[in-house]
């Protein structure tokens, strides 16, 4: 069958227009992927500065309600060393103050290790939560377990700070919201995800109506940064218990 020229010319357009079809629509698939990408990436940038505002109100706060009250402190009992002041007095004065120095000292050195712990950079994240675990169990009214496996290697730098500050931030809250006296942590690393299973025996942890830096929202916003998975309990009667998961492919 021989095509006439209006049929070969009608054939040639509309294939041209089925071309530029697809064209258009390959156009329009690629421009809305880097639209996605694009927010995708300014939601995890609006997160991590959120995540830094809360870490910086949550130090503010530290230094605020524990060390200001000691240098208040350490600065009345100062005041009492003056002229008057009979030795029995004075040994006791500088008693206080070498002990309000002491916790003073020990505040500080608690808000630094928030900012980076010493040794994560070096040893990564594991050592970094023994040393932490071990700091907390000088505490005899809290028992810390923490379990780990499947970590062989060292995630990237970031990844293993922020995952820090997430164990941190749970454990803080712990530690000074609910009462508990035991805490349990598991590391569980396999082929598809990191699985961080936090627990702990509190009457009172906090739920997500706390204000940021304080409560659930500065974890959220960390875990958000990895597109990550975050459960928290419904009921917080029995306790805290947190699911965080995180997929491999984001921690190398």
């Amino acid at each position: 069958m021989v095509l006439s020229k209006d049929e070969i010319l009608y054939l040639i357009a509309v294939v041209s227009a089925a071309i530029f079809l697809l064209i258009f629509l390959f156009v329009v698939v690629v421009i809305a992927n880097v639209r996605r990408r694009q927010k995708a990436e300014l939601e995890k940038l609006h997160a991590l500065i959120a995540a830094e505002d809360n870490e910086r109100s949550r130090i503010a706060k530290d230094l605020h309600d524990d060390l200001g009250p000691l240098l208040s402190g350490i600065k009345l009992q100062i005041n009492l060393l003056n002229g008057r002041s009979g030795p029995q007095q004075l040994e006791e004065v500088l008693n206080s103050t070498s002990e309000q120095l002491d916790s003073a000292i020990g505040n500080v050195r608690y808000v630094v290790r928030n900012l980076m712990p010493p040794g994560l950079e070096k040893y990564g994240l594991v050592k970094s939560i023994s040393d932490f675990q071990n700091l907390v169990s000088k505490n005899e009214n809290i028992k810390f377990e923490f379990k780990h496996s499947g970590i062989e290697k060292r995630f990237k730098g970031t990844v293993e700070l922020t995952i820090f500050r997430i164990i941190h931030e749970l454990i803080n809250n712990s530690i000074k919201h609910s009462n508990c006296s035991l805490i349990k942590l598991d590391l569980i690393l396999d082929d598809d995800w990191l699985k961080i299973s936090y627990k702990d025996d509190g009457k009172s942890a906090l739920t997500g109506d706390i204000s940021p830096g304080m409560g659930l929202s500065n974890i959220e916003s960390r875990v958000n940064l990895f597109n990550g998975k975050f459960k928290t309990p419904l009921d917080f009667s029995e306790g805290a218990d947190y699911e965080i998961e995180i997929r491999s492919n984001k921690l190398f």
